[in-house]
């Protein structure tokens, strides 16, 4: 024997079948732990997404809830009629409805809204000159009946009840013209009339001829600077 061994060069440096199979558990393993790490922040990232969208939820029936209540509204308190209202200054405020029929009462489809045999209520008041038996609400702001139409509590003078109609956004019309609450517009085609929309503190609308901000006529070239 009396041989030394000597390494074979050829081999240097060379990967065998052991070290190949190890790099690849290695790969298959790293490989393995992204997807782990993926899915967690998948999952993770969902979950947020849900909270998030629960929490939205919840703020919007919160917010709605706060907005009907504030509305005010009708409540009967030891034999009395109250209407409830929230005053920036004094919060809740209540005033007590006169000459009510306790047993005809009833709170219309508007928290504003209330009837008896006898009355019409708005916000407390009651509406003078209104025909019980074909009063109508138009609107959080408006109402009518076979003779008048009636802007809050009070009669809307000179508008045709029988073809006044509610567009939106505070506007209106019958067959005569058109109104910005209880303001004649003088509009150029009342027909036409259609309601844009809030935009920078101004309530909108056009009809074929003519743009509107609050009532009011404007160049069109006023709404497109919006």
């Amino acid at each position: 024997n009396g041989h030394i061994r000597t390494r074979d060069k050829s081999k240097a440096g060379s990967i065998g079948p052991d070290a190949k199979n190890d790099c690849r558990f290695v790969l298959d393993l790293s490989v393995e732990f992204i997807i782990i790490i993926i899915n967690i922040n998948m999952k993770k990232m969902f979950t947020i997404i849900g909270i998030t969208v629960a929490l939205l939820a919840i703020v919007f029936l919160v917010y709605k809830s706060f907005a009907y209540i504030n509305q005010g509204g009708y409540v009967i308190d030891n034999g009395k009629v109250l209407y409830k209202f929230w005053n920036e200054a004094n919060g809740w405020q209540s005033s007590s409805l006169e000459d009510v029929d306790l047993a005809s009462f009833k709170i219309l489809n508007d928290p504003h809204y209330a009837s008896d045999k006898n009355h019409i209520f708005y916000k407390g008041g009651v509406v003078t000159d209104v025909d019980p038996a074909t009063f109508e609400i138009l609107s959080a702001e408006y109402m009518k009946d076979s003779k008048n139409v009636f802007f809050q509590n009070s009669i809307f003078e000179n508008v045709d009840p029988g073809s006044f109609v509610v567009i939106g956004d505070k506007y209106s019309k019958d067959r005569k013209d058109a109104y910005f609450q209880t303001y004649i517009m003088h509009a150029c085609d009342p027909s036409s009339l259609v309601v844009l929309g809030l935009k920078n503190g101004q309530y909108w609308a056009k009809d074929s001829k003519c743009f509107y901000a609050n009532g009011e006529k404007v160049p069109a070239s006023d709404y497109e600077s919006q």
